[in-house]
């Protein structure tokens, strides 16, 4: 063995128990790599781990902003509708008035016949 190689050997007593490990500077670097790398592949699985997150937090964000502005139109349209009903004439209201009376409560007027389709078409 040559010197060098003599010296980076631990030292043992009569037991062969090592009592001084000399480390040379190329294993500290090694081991300062390691833990780089280490340290990299983490924050690259937290990145992908955080950004895939992100990702569906946007989704499921449109998703409701999808359904919100759905809820939007319908309620405008009901307004407009309403804003229409409103704006009729007194004539134009009593009809309304009765059309509705007839569709939802099923009353008939007086002196009207209606005829009822048994056939079902």
């Amino acid at each position: 063995m040559t010197n060098s190689a003599i010296k980076n050997q631990a030292k043992t007593h009569k037991h062969n128990v090592p009592t001084e490990v000399t480390v040379t500077r190329k294993q500290k670097k090694k081991a300062n790599y390691y833990f780089l790398y280490v340290a990299i592949i983490l924050f690259i699985l937290y990145s992908v781990f955080t950004l895939s997150n992100i990702n569906m937090q946007k989704t499921q964000k449109q998703q409701q902003l999808f359904d919100l502005n759905k809820k939007i139109d319908d309620q405008t349209a009901k307004n407009q509708e309403l804003e229409t009903i409103y704006n009729y004439e007194e004539e134009e209201f009593e009809k309304y008035k009765e059309r509705i009376i007839k569709d939802s409560y099923g009353y008939v007027s007086k002196g009207e016949r209606v005829f009822i389709n048994i056939m079902g078409d």
